[in-house]
């Protein structure tokens, strides 16, 4: 999954795209337990997340459709979104 995405500025404006950020990991060798209520909750695509103990695995993880640290961070975004979004199901 890319970092970024492109996106017409304006729907009459095809041509002229701009980047937007999906998700941003911060890797901390010991990150704070509370991150999600720490100096980055103002965004909710920030995730702090722990040094992988070996990179090489990730990296590979990555390579071989395996979950990463940026599948967990993706993971981590979507469930942060669905907990602001308002819910749409009828009742009746």
């Amino acid at each position: 999954m890319s970092l970024w995405t492109l996106t017409p500025a304006l729907p009459s404006q095809k041509r002229f795209a701009r980047a937007v950020l999906l998700v941003l990991v911060i890797l901390d060798q010991e990150p704070p337990a509370t991150a999600v209520m720490g100096p980055y909750s103002f965004d909710p695509r920030i995730v702090v997340e722990g040094t992988p103990a070996e990179a090489v695995e990730d990296w590979e993880a990555a390579l071989y459709g395996l979950p990463d640290m940026w599948t967990r961070a993706e993971r981590v975004v979507a469930e942060r979104k669905s907990l602001t979004l308002p819910s749409t199901s009828k009742v009746g």
